[in-house]
């Protein structure tokens, strides 16, 4: 068995640099070629020099790395980088049809949202049969209960603030489950500083009246557990706990539609500048998808990137040896 040739294995043929004899080479090339053979750099080499002549040179320590590995290493390693490589192509195609996925989503949403609108008794065979009818425009009949109000925290056009919303009883024949009759109604944005104003349902219409606005879902949970507890005592809320907001309106739950409706249309043409101000309904979906997928494909790209040039190196490695 071979057993490789020590850092001195040229001294045995003279000192380095020396012009070794035929014979000497002879042996040098059979203890380059072991060590090859070995995966190994050599610690000498021979170099040619412009007169013909041989010369030994010896081989800096940080060269002296394995240039090649065994064959299970290779396969080993060839398994190992074209798994991460599927892996890597695979997430950024499943991004690409979560982005085609969204975009389609969008683009019923911001059809859905500006359809004529429905009366409110269409919406409840969607709601029955666990159907969307998420940013649905819908039109309802009734009258607003004086002397009550709750605020959820917001922001709108970049200023932070609250939505009221205020109790709405239904005219009957509107919703057809027995003794839902009433909505919560988001009449719209206030400043934050301005919400003692309307604590008590200030500036709401009097009377029966029908007015148009954008149906909503509740939430069945709180949305994540970094958002901040509700203070219904306070009639201030964080998410949208219908059930909870009802209580703090002195309204039994089950009296209570499954939907919020907020009041106006989003960028609707000659809609009031008073407060509230109607017509908030935002569209937040995240759609980062792209982003995502040209990072899983950029590092597919990087990694084929590293495996070339870690190929060539180890070829320009053993051409040089």
């Amino acid at each position: 068995m071979w057993s490789g040739c020590s850092s001195s294995s040229a001294s045995m043929y003279g000192p380095a640099g020396a012009l070794p004899s035929p014979i000497t080479r002879n042996r040098l090339n059979a203890d380059l070629s072991e060590y090859r053979k070995g995966g190994l750099v050599p610690p000498f080499s021979l170099r040619k020099r412009a007169d013909q002549s041989w010369r030994v040179e010896m081989s800096s320590v940080q060269d002296r790395s394995p240039v090649r590995m065994g064959r299970a290493g290779f396969v080993t390693t060839g398994i190992l980088i074209a798994g991460a490589f599927i892996v890597l192509v695979g997430l950024g195609t499943w991004q690409m049809k979560r982005l085609a996925w969204k975009e389609g989503l969008l683009a019923t949403i911001d059809s859905r949202i500006h359809q004529p609108a429905l009366a409110l008794s269409a919406l409840a065979d969607k709601v029955s049969s666990a159907g969307s009818v998420e940013f649905t425009p819908v039109e309802v009949s009734g009258s607003f209960k004086a002397g009550s109000a709750v605020f959820y925290l917001a922001t709108f056009g970049g200023q932070s603030g609250w939505y009221v919303y205020q109790p709405f009883t239904l005219q009957p024949g509107q919703w057809p489950q027995e003794g839902e009759d009433t909505l919560l109604i988001n009449r719209g944005f206030i400043p934050y500083d301005r919400r003692d104003d309307y604590a008590e349902g200030k500036g709401a219409p009097t009377g029966i009246i029908s007015i148009e606005g954008i149906a909503r879902e509740i939430p069945a949970e709180k949305p994540t557990s970094l958002m901040p507890d509700n203070e219904p005592e306070d009639g201030s809320f964080f998410w949208k706990d219908g059930g909870a907001m009802a209580r703090a309106l002195g309204i039994e739950t089950g009296r209570i539609v499954p939907l919020f409706v907020d009041l106006g249309r989003p960028g609707e043409e000659g809609m009031p500048s008073t407060t509230p101000r109607p017509g908030v309904t935002q569209v937040n979906l995240p759609n980062n998808h792209l982003s995502y997928a040209l990072t899983w494909y950029g590092l597919a790209v990087v990694l084929l990137g590293v495996v070339a040039y870690a190929f060539w190196q180890s070829r320009r490695t053993v051409r040089n040896a």
